[in-house]
């Protein structure tokens, strides 16, 4: 399996934010429709070269650990360990069966790269949504 490696923590945690706020806003059930793969990872090839569809499980699948090392997710305060966990926002993501339910549970994985990336001293592109549902991008 080729995959393009994404180096550093913040490298996969901004990737994610793009990817999950787009999956947010769609409601979408499959991160292989993002359009924008190429703009955010860069010209690195297809979707399918990032691991799992996730820019922070591809920085996991290169960990110098070795292997998928769920411990070194950059999302792991959001998980509490791994996002296949029965109340991880990213499995009820997967298993919802309503564009309106993946949209809350991407919002929260949304939330949760902001909150790693300022917990790594990051810039955070804060995405505000307000009271009307409508969103908006906003630096914080």
């Amino acid at each position: 399996m080729r995959t393009i490696n994404i180096r550093g923590e913040v490298s996969a945690l901004r990737a994610c934010h793009v990817l999950w706020i787009w999956l947010y806003e769609t409601g979408s059930s499959c991160k292989a429709a993002f359009p924008h793969w190429n703009k955010v990872i860069g010209n690195f090839g297809s979707k399918g070269d990032v691991y799992s569809g996730c820019p922070c499980c591809d920085y996991v699948f290169h960990h110098p650990k070795g292997g998928c090392v769920c411990s070194a997710c950059p999302l792991r305060d959001l998980w509490d360990g791994n996002c296949m966990l029965a109340w991880a926002a990213y499995k009820n993501w997967r298993h919802a069966w309503d564009a309106k339910e993946r949209s809350r549970c991407a919002l929260e994985i949304v939330r949760g790269c902001e909150y790693a990336l300022a917990k790594l001293g990051a810039k955070v592109e804060r995405y505000v949504v307000a009271a009307s549902n409508d969103a908006k991008k906003e630096d914080g």
